[in-house]
C-alpha cells in the first residue's frame, strides 16, 4: 500500500480527497503493521501531511468503526493487548487456499533440508510479509505454525550470526530442556541446521570443551566481551 507523501502530490494527481475516507485507509495501512493505542493513531494523523490535524478520542473511535463497517475485524483493546486495537482480519487481501500455503511450507521445507537456513530465514521474511496481504486469518497461522524456526528469538539471530563471523566472546543465559536455566561465557563459532533445530557451535569456558547450543533455547545475550581470548580451540567443519 503506497501512502501519498503531501498535498502538493496529491493536487499533481488532480485526485479529490474525501478526508474521512483517507484517515480510515491511513488507519487500515498503519493496522494491518502493528496494533496502535488511541495515542498513536492521533500522532499518525497529527504527522500526516495530508491530514495534519489533531483529532479527538471519539473521532478516532468513528474512524475505527468505518473500518469495522467495511467489513474490517478491529479487536478492542485490552490489558493483554496493551491497550492497543488490533487488526484480527480485513476483506482486502488475496485468497490463498489451504493447499497454496502447503505449497509454501514445502518450500521452505525443502530449502531447509539442504541446510541452506540463511536462504530459509530470508523465505520467512517473505512469508510474514504475506500477512499484509492475505486475509484468511486461519490458513496464514498454518503457515506460521509448520515454521521451524518460529521459536527463535530473531534478534538474538541475527547478533549470533555477527558474532560467530568474527569469533566473539558474550555470556548468554541459557536454559536446557531439563534443567534450570544457566549462564555460559562461550566463543562463538557458528551455525548449523540439523533435526528441524539451529544449533550455535561454540567454546564454553565453563566447561572447558567445544558445545553446540540449541538456539531456542538462548533466551538472552547477557554480554559481548571486548577483551580477546586467548584460547586455542579446533574450528567446526560441518
Amino acid at each position: 500500500m503506497k501512502v501519498p507523501l503531501s498535498k502538493k502530490d496529491s493536487l499533481n494527481n488532480k485526485s479529490v480527497i474525501c478526508l474521512t475516507a483517507y484517515k480510515a485507509y491511513i488507519l487500515l495501512y498503519y493496522l494491518m503493521k502493528t496494533p496502535l493505542t488511541l495515542d498513536e493513531i492521533i500522532s499518525i494523523f497529527r504527522a500526516n501531511k495530508i491530514i495534519n490535524k489533531e483529532f479527538s478520542k471519539d473521532t478516532i473511535r468513528i474512524t475505527i468503526n468505518t473500518l469495522r463497517a467495511s467489513g474490517c475485524n478491529i479487536a478492542k483493546p485490552t490489558s493483554e493487548t496493551q491497550n492497543r486495537y488490533v487488526l484480527k482480519k480485513h476483506p482486502f487481501g488475496i485468497k490463498v487456499s489451504e493447499k497454496q500455503i502447503e505449497a509454501l511450507v514445502k518450500i521452505r521445507s525443502g530449502i531447509l533440508s539442504s541446510g541452506d537456513w540463511k536462504l530459509a530465514l530470508s523465505i520467512n521474511d517473505f512469508y510474514r510479509k504475506l500477512k499484509y496481504i492475505i486475509s484468511n486469518e486461519e490458513v496464514l497461522n498454518l503457515l506460521e505454525y509448520y515454521n521451524p524456526l518460529n521459536k527463535i528469538d530473531q534478534s538474538i539471530l541475527k547478533k549470533l550470526i555477527h558474532y560467530c563471523n568474527r569469533n566473539l566472546t558474550i555470556t548468554i543465559k541459557y536454559h536446557p530442556t531439563s534443567k534450570e536455566p544457566e549462564l555460559l561465557k562461550i566463543i562463538c563459532d557458528s551455525i548449523t541446521y540439523e533435526n528441524n533445530k539451529l544449533y550455535l557451535w561454540c567454546y564454553s569456558f565453563k566447561y572447558k570443551i567445544d558445545i553446540y547450543l540449541r538456539l531456542d533455547k538462548i533466551i538472552e545475550i547477557i554480554t559481548l566481551h571486548t577483551d580477546k581470548a586467548n584460547i586455542s580451540h579446533p574450528y567446526f567443519y560441518v
